[in-house]
């Protein structure tokens, strides 16, 4: 059963593979994995970011990510 939820930091690492295997292209994806996995880091404690994942069991298998005001996060 597939379940829809705000993520936690445990997911971001799987929230960046994710990324960089599925969006190839763009800046933050030549950053690679590791600064990637920072990043959604960020966005899942930031007040003014957020972080939905989809997923599969215990398997991530889709994400959504924003911010509300780029300049606060």
């Amino acid at each position: 059963m597939i379940k829809i939820k705000p993520s936690d930091k445990g997911e971001c690492k799987d929230i960046a593979r994710l990324h960089a295997e599925y969006i190839k292209t763009g800046f933050l994806s030549s950053l690679g994995k590791d600064f990637l996995g920072l990043l959604y880091e960020s966005v899942v404690s930031s007040n003014h970011a957020f972080c939905i994942v989809a997923k599969d069991g215990d398997k991530v298998i889709g994400f959504i990510s924003g911010t509300t005001d780029i300049g606060k996060f």
